[in-house]
């Protein structure tokens, strides 16, 4: 039988909502950072990936796909920027509840190459990023007089990251295991179908990412994997998303 967060007034009902909330607040999803392994002075990049992620912990499980696109401009053999944007769906449950959830991350980098060779290469990046998203918990909340209303979590983040990429040239392919940190807080709105909304701050909180890509440079196409962990808080579950990318590259 299906756990129900059951009030009888509005505030009891504000309060039952941000339970469910804190255990659920650390979602992020970020996609591989960087858009090809190595620059050199005006080169421009650009990939779009097709992707298929899973993420799990604090009693969530879902699954689903998404897009996202890279464009960097080398302003030098050393120096670049990037941005990135993307948008991704996932489906599954909370507690035994149905639960769907989509956010639209965006982010920014200035990129720093201090080693480039014709086998290999070092890229260290950084900078700013922010996501909106929103869950939605099916009939999460009883009200009074029987009827039970949806949940729905209108999440803004933003924060920092900085995180480096190392390339190595293997024949026809280039090998490049990267690592990304990233330090993230904000907000959520909280409603119940047409009912008062509520807000709560979301805490800071640390994501750990680990990844590979796998460029088969006749093709100009990347396969990339990672795995991305937020670290368990005070008042929210650690959480772990594992993403598979397909990125080509024009």
């Amino acid at each position: 039988m299906r756990t129900k967060i059951v009030a009888a007034v509005l505030v009891f009902m504000l309060a039952a909502a941000n339970s469910v909330f804190a255990a659920n607040s650390n979602f992020q999803i970020s996609p591989p950072p960087i858009a090809a392994p190595e620059f050199e002075a005006g080169k421009l990049d650009r990939k779009i990936g097709l992707t298929y992620m899973s993420l799990s912990g604090g009693g969530v499980s879902l699954s689903g796909y998404g897009v996202n696109y890279i464009r960097r401009r080398a302003l030098s053999d050393a120096l670049a920027w990037d941005y990135q944007v993307g948008l991704f769906s996932l489906n599954g449950t909370s507690s035994g509840l149905d639960m769907s959830f989509f956010t639209l991350p965006m982010s920014l980098n200035l990129e720093y190459q201090p080693i480039k060779t014709p086998d290999s290469s070092l890229i260290l990046f950084a900078g700013p990023n922010y996501s909106y998203g929103n869950v939605t918990i099916k009939d999460a909340v009883l009200y009074i007089g029987g009827t039970y209303w949806d949940l729905n979590l209108s999440l803004t983040m933003y924060g920092v990251h900085a995180g480096g990429q190392y390339s190595a040239k293997l024949g026809d392919f280039t090998v490049s295991p990267f690592i990304m940190i990233q330090n993230q807080q904000g907000t959520a709105d909280i409603s119940y179908g047409a009912l008062q909304q509520g807000s709560t701050t979301i805490s800071a909180f640390t994501t750990t990412s680990f990844g590979l890509d796998l460029l088969y440079r006749p093709w100009n196409m990347t396969l990339s994997s990672v795995l991305q962990e937020a670290a368990k808080t005070v008042s929210n579950s650690a959480i772990k998303t594992t993403i598979f990318t397909l990125n080509f590259a024009y």
